[in-house]
Protein backbone atom coordinates (compact mmCIF):
# COMPACT_ATOMS: atom_id res chain seq x y z
CA UNK A 1 0.00 0.00 0.00
CA UNK A 2 1.43 3.50 -0.75
CA UNK A 3 2.14 6.20 1.11
CA UNK A 4 0.27 9.16 0.61
CA UNK A 5 1.32 12.83 1.08
CA UNK A 6 -0.68 13.08 4.72
CA UNK A 7 0.43 9.69 6.04
CA UNK A 8 4.18 11.28 5.38
CA UNK A 9 3.82 13.93 7.05
CA UNK A 10 2.27 12.68 10.73
CA UNK A 11 5.42 10.72 10.54
CA UNK A 12 8.10 13.12 9.52
CA UNK A 13 7.13 15.55 12.61
CA UNK A 14 9.71 18.28 12.72
CA UNK A 15 11.96 18.67 16.10
CA UNK A 16 12.80 22.27 17.90
CA UNK A 17 15.41 23.08 19.48
CA UNK A 18 15.63 23.58 23.83
CA UNK A 19 16.36 26.85 22.79
CA UNK A 20 14.11 27.76 20.20
CA UNK A 21 11.24 26.25 22.53
CA UNK A 22 12.18 28.64 25.31
CA UNK A 23 12.58 31.71 23.17
CA UNK A 24 9.45 31.38 21.23
CA UNK A 25 7.22 30.21 24.57
CA UNK A 26 8.93 32.31 26.50
CA UNK A 27 10.05 30.09 29.24
CA UNK A 28 13.19 29.90 30.78
CA UNK A 29 15.81 27.02 29.56
CA UNK A 30 16.38 26.19 32.70
CA UNK A 31 12.51 24.99 33.49
CA UNK A 32 12.50 23.31 30.23
CA UNK A 33 16.02 21.23 31.24
CA UNK A 34 14.20 20.93 34.89
CA UNK A 35 10.90 19.01 33.25
CA UNK A 36 13.57 16.65 31.36
CA UNK A 37 15.95 15.74 34.33
CA UNK A 38 12.35 15.43 36.03
CA UNK A 39 11.35 12.93 33.42
CA UNK A 40 8.12 14.93 33.29
CA UNK A 41 8.83 15.62 29.28
CA UNK A 42 10.53 12.59 27.83
CA UNK A 43 12.62 12.82 24.89
CA UNK A 44 14.91 10.45 23.24
CA UNK A 45 18.24 11.83 23.65
CA UNK A 46 18.16 13.75 27.66
CA UNK A 47 21.84 13.99 27.35
CA UNK A 48 22.56 15.01 23.80
CA UNK A 49 26.40 16.19 24.51
CA UNK A 50 28.25 19.32 23.94
CA UNK A 51 27.30 21.38 21.44
CA UNK A 52 24.12 19.31 20.83
CA UNK A 53 20.96 20.70 21.74
CA UNK A 54 17.62 18.65 23.21
CA UNK A 55 15.25 18.00 20.78
CA UNK A 56 11.61 18.66 21.31
CA UNK A 57 8.61 16.93 19.44
CA UNK A 58 5.30 19.16 19.28
CA UNK A 59 3.87 16.97 21.78
CA UNK A 60 6.43 17.81 24.00
CA UNK A 61 6.21 21.32 23.25
CA UNK A 62 2.04 21.07 23.80
CA UNK A 63 3.36 18.87 26.96
CA UNK A 64 5.85 22.32 28.12
CA UNK A 65 3.11 24.34 27.63
CA UNK A 66 0.76 22.67 29.72
CA UNK A 67 3.18 21.95 32.36
CA UNK A 68 4.34 25.66 32.70
CA UNK A 69 0.52 27.19 32.99
CA UNK A 70 0.23 24.31 36.23
CA UNK A 71 3.02 25.52 37.38
CA UNK A 72 1.87 28.95 37.49
CA UNK A 73 -0.81 27.95 39.54
CA UNK A 74 0.89 26.59 41.85
CA UNK A 75 1.37 22.93 41.31
CA UNK A 76 5.19 21.97 41.88
CA UNK A 77 7.13 20.08 39.34
CA UNK A 78 8.29 17.26 41.95
CA UNK A 79 3.74 16.84 41.97
CA UNK A 80 3.69 17.09 38.32
CA UNK A 81 6.28 14.31 38.14
CA UNK A 82 4.20 12.12 40.39
CA UNK A 83 0.91 12.30 37.65
CA UNK A 84 3.20 12.80 34.31
CA UNK A 85 2.13 9.80 32.71
CA UNK A 86 -1.57 10.67 32.49
CA UNK A 87 -0.33 14.08 31.27
CA UNK A 88 1.31 12.57 28.85
CA UNK A 89 -1.58 10.37 27.90
CA UNK A 90 -4.06 13.17 27.84
CA UNK A 91 -1.76 15.24 25.42
CA UNK A 92 -1.87 12.11 23.28
CA UNK A 93 -5.20 11.62 23.42
CA UNK A 94 -5.58 15.53 21.97
CA UNK A 95 -3.33 15.32 19.64
CA UNK A 96 -5.40 12.19 18.13
CA UNK A 97 -8.97 13.73 18.34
Amino acid sequence: MPIDDTTLAIYQWPTIKASDVAKYLQIPHRRIKHYVELDIVRITEKLPGIGNSRMFTPTNVIEIILLDRLEGIGITPKRLARISDRLSDAVKGFLKN
